[in-house]
């Protein structure tokens, strides 16, 4: 990693934080058109501008690109970062909590979007969630972690998703059910005040 050009490694890995900070006053446009930086050239300017049009279409926010970015409310900027994050074309897009911020409509709609362009683009992605039926139905692999850094499992949703699981790691008794093909959990009660996650 030390010898990647941060130029290159930008322009194959895209990290999109929970939270936004709009302390610079940019419209939305120009905000996610920084994600271009890796790929801006001498006359791609109009090209660049086409995408970042395009991945704000895809999350619902072109009407707002005139817009200031700190007017915007947190789930819209969410939805800014992450079409950001789209604009940038990585072959890896990280993502820490996408959906924290946004209602139930976006949630899905966020997730769905990001499945689908890790298919069509071949694109990697990595989410950090804490919602674990989002996490279930969208997800190819998961990664459930336990104390911070201690890794408690590792497989598909069905795999992984499990009561055993869910009591061992939040110490929360639940049922999983399967619906549409993915485990889907219904919680139940807390049977300890931490769970390892949370120690």
């Amino acid at each position: 990693m030390q010898s990647i050009k941060l130029i290159e490694l930008a322009g194959n890995m895209a990290f999109v934080p929970v939270t936004t900070d709009s302390a610079f006053s940019l419209s939305v446009i120009d905000t996610v058109m920084m994600g271009r930086h890796p790929h801006s050239k001498p006359g791609s300017y109009n090209q660049d501008l086409k995408i970042c049009y395009e991945a704000l279409r895809m999350v619902d926010m072109a009407e707002f690109a005139m817009k200031n970015a700190g007017a915007l409310s947190a789930g819209q900027l969410q939805r800014v970062a992450i079409a950001k994050g789209i604009a940038q074309a990585p072959k890896i897009l990280i993502l820490d909590e996408p959906t924290a911020n946004l209602d139930i409509r976006h949630q899905i709609l966020t997730t769905e979007l990001l499945a689908k362009i890790s298919k069509e683009k071949g694109m990697i992605t990595l989410m950090i969630s804490h919602d674990l039926n989002i996490a279930s139905k969208y997800a190819d692999k998961m990664i459930v972690m336990s104390k911070p850094g201690i890794i408690h499992s590792v497989g598909t949703p069905s795999e992984v998703i499990t009561e055993k699981t869910i009591e061992e790691v939040y110490g929360v008794k639940s049922s999983v059910i399967e619906y549409k093909g993915r485990s889907h959990v219904i919680l139940d009660s807390v049977t300890s005040i931490e769970g390892s996650a949370n120690q």
